[in-house]
């Protein structure tokens, strides 16, 4: 399992990661402001590979979120922002992660913080202010239905989290994961399957890059009301051509098949499905009727 521990400086943080390790977790991760040159979506997505493969129970201390808002506040810019932040989540929850924001009282954070300010990357109050509040925004607007929650160690104890005689977390924590090469939410309402990675780590729609076909379904599907925690995404084939077997992926969930070829290896496998054009072709061909498509897609959610 995977645990992302977020939240400000002061938050307790450190100590809740210390209480996973005795627990069992290993320490993988404790972000940092990007190096120079360094591509932070690319850091992230490597790490959350890396750690699936080794097959522990990890924690990461600071994660995507940290990037989000420190950059935000600290330098007013960002290498994540929302949309790859949401993408970042897909391949987090898919594995069945857990973000805990560390949220305790702001004049708490304020007076560890203040406590060792000399050690602290943020030095000035008024930064430190805004980034409690942006982590609190950034909780309720994008985790609000995801596995995640508040912890506030001055009003809840470890056995809120742990629960009594479990070594590692309360059951009601522990959540669902989805197979190899299939992304998003667990308890998707909404599966999309796309056609062929172009890439070996074979992650469907997995790009921000504006001149891609995911940038632009993404967008869309986010324009035609659907959220994060209601959609997961696959594709047929594999990148090595092999067929993916979507029946067993499909598990009642409503299939939006994009382009024939998606639709082709749905209908073979007896999956049901709703047909929409590949995103590729609306984009280079038909990006005159990208509000129809929008619209047929919001249709596709019931709306």
């Amino acid at each position: 399992m995977i645990i992302v521990l977020e939240g400000p400086d002061g938050a307790g943080k450190s100590t809740l990661a210390a209480e996973f390790v005795k627990r069992g977790f290993r320490l993988a991760y404790h972000d940092n402001p990007p190096e120079f040159g360094e591509d932070k979506f690319e850091t992230y997505t490597k790490t959350i590979l890396g750690a699936i493969k080794t097959g522990e129970d990890v924690v990461f201390d600071r994660f995507a979120p940290s990037e989000h808002v420190y950059g935000l506040v600290r330098r007013g810019e960002t290498q994540i922002g929302i949309e790859q932040l949401r993408l970042i989540n897909r391949l987090l929850y898919s594995r069945g992660a857990l973000t805990i924001f560390c949220l305790p009282p702001l004049e708490t954070v304020e007076a560890n913080w203040r406590a060792r300010l000399k050690d602290e990357l943020v030095q000035d109050f008024s930064q430190l202010e805004k980034i409690y509040h942006a982590y609190g925004s950034l909780r309720s607007r994008e985790y609000d239905q995801l596995n995640a929650t508040a912890f506030n160690y001055t009003e809840q104890s470890l056995q809120s989290l742990f629960g009594f005689g479990v070594t590692k977390l309360a059951i009601r924590y522990l959540s669902l994961s989805l197979p190899a090469g299939v992304i998003g939410s667990p308890e998707a309402r909404f599966l999309f399957v796309g056609e062929q990675s172009d890439e070996p780590r074979d992650l469907a729609f997995y790009s921000a890059s504006s001149s891609r076909s995911a940038h632009f379904l993404n967008i869309a599907i986010w324009e035609a009301g659907y959220k994060e925690h209601e959609i997961a995404f696959t594709n047929a084939l594999r990148f090595d051509g092999s067929t993916r077997n979507i029946r067993d992926i499909y598990d009642g969930r409503i299939v939006i098949a994009l382009g024939n070829v998606a639709g082709k290896i749905c209908s073979a496998q007896g999956v049901p499905y709703l047909a929409a054009p590949h995103p590729q072709f609306v984009r280079r061909f038909k990006s005159k009727n990208r509000k129809r498509y929008v619209e047929m897609l919001r249709m596709f959610r019931g709306e």
